[in-house]
């Protein structure tokens, strides 16, 4: 028997851009976000993300939309670029027993910086 947890989130930002690590790989997101606030490389192997499209929503729950410029970091360089206001990220990923608590997972989403 194994133990799976799953959980569901969703990110909210004040201004969401088109950064690549958001949209180009949506479906590792949880998994670089996870190793990038301490997760072991190596625990990630027992992750699983839904495989659903990253769909970004506004306050009312339909599809955010670009509405306002401004410039954001990317690799060292700034970049300018259109941004969705008050937008959220639904995610849902599954836990196959990488040793990590409920705590500990909330803990590491309250870093809130993805990209």
């Amino acid at each position: 028997m194994a133990k799976v947890d799953r959980y569901r989130l969703v990110a909210s930002f004040a201004r969401l851009f088109p950064d690549p690590a958001v949209f180009e790989d949506h479906e590792h997101l949880v998994e670089r976000y996870l190793i990038k606030s301490s997760l072991p490389q190596e625990k990630t192997i027992y992750l699983y993300q839904k495989k659903d499209e990253i769909n970004p929503i506004d306050d009312s729950g339909k599809s955010a939309v670009a509405s306002g410029t401004a410039s954001f970091r990317f690799q060292g360089k700034n970049i300018l670029a259109e941004y969705m206001p008050n937008a959220s990220l639904k995610l849902e990923y599954y836990d196959f027993g990488t040793g990590l608590s409920p705590e500990d997972h909330s803990i590491l989403w309250k870093k809130q910086r993805i990209g």
